[in-house]
């Protein structure tokens, strides 16, 4: 009887995950262009413009620190603005320097060795 139950139960966990799985996994590709808003500059916490996502908002603040639960942690970026921005491997824009022209991304930051790099941006 227990095995009947584990078995029903398993079969339940598949059948709903399946059902559940186009609802929340949206293609890494169209990401990027439908979750940044026109005229911002977007970070992801993972490649491919997934996982967690902030948008640094250069009308209210054309620099910032990249502080808490963002420091050190962006992996992927979209620039849909008309300006210039810039990524900074240390805070008060020091270190490298990675550069978005307008309207560019950058959907790996492991192929510039930036992965987990970020923790200053401003328009430059």
């Amino acid at each position: 009887m227990k095995r009947k139950r584990t078995f029903l139960a398993t079969v339940l966990a598949v059948g709903l995950a399946g059902l559940l799985a186009p609802l929340v996994s949206p293609s890494p590709a169209s990401a990027a262009q439908s979750d940044c808003p026109s005229n911002e500059f977007c970070l992801w916490k993972d490649i491919n413009f997934t996982g967690s996502r902030t948008v640094l908002d250069g009308s209210y603040f054309p620099w910032l620190e990249i502080q808490g639960d963002w420091n050190d942690k962006a992996s992927s970026a979209y620039n849909r603005s008309g300006n210039t921005w810039c990524l900074y491997e240390h805070s008060n824009f020091g270190g490298r320097r990675l550069v978005f022209p307008p309207n560019s991304q950058i959907h790996d930051f492991r192929n510039y060795g930036w992965n987990d790099i970020a923790s200053s941006a401003q328009k430059c």
